[in-house]
């Protein structure tokens, strides 16, 4: 069974503009072995999405290769991850996210930490190892629409803030 480990399934959406990084911090629910992305999209596109670490609220080491996500409009798009990763519980991890075309990433009321790095062009954009944030800006901002699946234990509690 694939099972919700972090980041935001909510519902209604407001599109995101393309060729721009976000960096989306989210407390893990559960422990578990991450095998998929999965993004909202409110158009046809492609995203690029990768894993990191935490390190004082701030993303640290890539967890995951990056991985290329083709798009529909107005539904989840998933994309497995290239190779499992272990994911501890009640644990802040970042998802990063990058893509080619306005609405393919989304986001929806609420609050949490965001990096943005504005001019990301998403051709020749790769997530860094580690992340480099010296052209980004840290926001307290809506909530995005990425969410990382895969095997677990129970379900810990549940968040009202999330990606």
């Amino acid at each position: 069974m694939t099972l919700f480990l972090l980041g935001y399934e909510g519902a209604d959406s407001t599109d995101v503009p393309s060729n721009t990084v976000k960096y989306c911090q989210s407390t893990s629910v559960r422990a578990g072995l991450a095998t998929k992305y999965r993004v909202w999209s409110n158009a046809s596109g492609n995203a690029k999405i990768a894993l990191y670490d935490d390190s004082s609220d701030q993303p640290n080491n890539r967890l995951s290769a990056q991985q290329v996500i083709s798009c529909s409009a107005s539904q989840w798009n998933d994309g497995n991850l290239v190779t499992p990763v272990s994911i501890a519980d009640a644990t802040k991890y970042w998802l990063g996210i990058n893509s080619d075309t306005f609405g393919v990433c989304c986001r929806n009321t609420g609050t949490q930490n965001v990096y943005n790095i504005s001019d990301a062009t998403y051709s020749t954009w790769t997530f860094p190892d580690p992340a480099n944030l010296d052209s980004a800006t840290l926001q307290t901002t809506n909530i995005y629409k990425l969410a990382l699946y895969g095997s677990g234990g129970a379900r810990l509690f549940s968040m009202g803030v999330g990606f």
